[in-house]
C-alpha cells in the first residue's frame, strides 16, 4: 500500500479543522471595475482610456513632443585656429549660416594659457549673444603627437566648459561621422565636405576650412537628430 506524502496528510488534517478551514481562503480571480475597467491586481500604467486609446499613466512617445531644433553651433577645435559655425534651420527645413568665425592665434608670442583663455573668452561671447541650442563638436583624431593631442584635449575641455557654464548641451561626433553624413562617405576629402557644406547652406563664396568644419559637424547634428527622432516616432 502506497504511503500517503506529507503534503497529503496536510491537506487532510486542515480539511478536519473547522477552524483552520474557514481561515484558508483562495484569493479570486481579478475582477474588473465597471466604473475603471481596472482588474484589481492590474496597476494603472496598464489602463487605456477608451476616449485617447493611451495609456492613462503613460506620455507620448518623445517623438511627438520634441520641438525640432532650430539653431546649432558647430566648433572644430583647433590651438591655434579653432572654427565657429551657427546653423540655423528655418520652419520650411532650410539651412542658413548665420555667423562664422576662426579664431585664429598664430603669433608664436601666445602660449597655450592663453590660447585657451581667448577660446573661452570668445565661445562664451558667442553663447551669450545668440543662445544656440546645442554645441556640436567635433572630436580630436587620433594624432601620434603627445604633446598635439594635449592642446587638443585641452581646447575640447574649453569648449565643454564654456557650454555647459550657460547651460548648453554639447554633442560630441568623430569626423568620419562628420564626412558621412554629409558627403555620404566617410573617407571624403576636406574639399568635398567644402563643397557639399557652401550647397547646403546655399553659400555664395567658400568658407574658411576650419569654418567649413564647424559647419559640417553642425549640420551633422541636425540629420542624427532628424535620424533618431524617426526611429522613437
Amino acid at each position: 500500500m502506497k504511503t500517503p506524502s506529507r503534503r497529503t496528510l496536510w491537506t487532510r488534517r486542515m480539511a478536519k479543522n473547522p477552524r483552520t478551514r474557514s481561515s484558508v481562503r483562495i484569493p479570486s480571480s481579478p475582477t474588473r471595475s465597471v466604473k475603471t475597467g481596472r482588474s484589481a491586481g492590474i496597476p494603472p500604467s496598464s489602463v487605456r482610456s477608451v476616449k485617447t486609446g493611451r495609456s492613462a499613466e503613460i506620455p507620448p512617445s518623445p517623438a511627438h513632443r520634441v520641438a525640432p531644433l532650430r539653431s546649432v553651433l558647430g566648433i572644430d577645435p583647433s590651438l591655434r585656429g579653432t572654427g565657429l559655425a551657427l546653423v540655423e534651420r528655418d520652419a520650411e527645413g532650410r539651412f542658413s549660416l548665420k555667423i562664422f568665425e576662426v579664431i585664429g592665434l598664430r603669433s608664436a608670442k601666445r602660449d597655450e594659457a592663453d590660447c585657451l583663455g581667448a577660446i573661452f573668452q570668445k565661445m562664451g561671447a558667442v553663447i551669450e549673444r545668440h543662445r544656440p541650442e546645442t554645441v556640436a563638436l567635433e572630436q580630436p583624431i587620433h594624432v601620434q603627437n603627445v604633446r598635439t593631442a594635449q592642446s587638443l584635449g585641452a581646447v575640447r575641455g574649453v569648449v565643454l566648459m564654456a557650454a555647459r557654464l550657460r547651460d548648453i548641451p554639447v554633442d560630441e561626433y568623430p569626423p568620419l561621422r562628420v564626412k558621412q553624413s554629409i558627403s555620404g562617405y566617410g573617407r571624403a576629402r576636406k574639399e568635398q565636405v567644402a563643397r557639399m557644406v557652401k550647397a547646403l547652406l546655399h553659400l555664395a563664396e567658400d568658407l574658411p576650412h576650419d569654418a567649413a568644419d564647424a559647419a559640417a559637424v553642425a549640420l551633422c547634428h541636425f540629420f542624427s537628430r532628424e535620424k533618431n527622432l524617426s526611429w522613437l516616432a
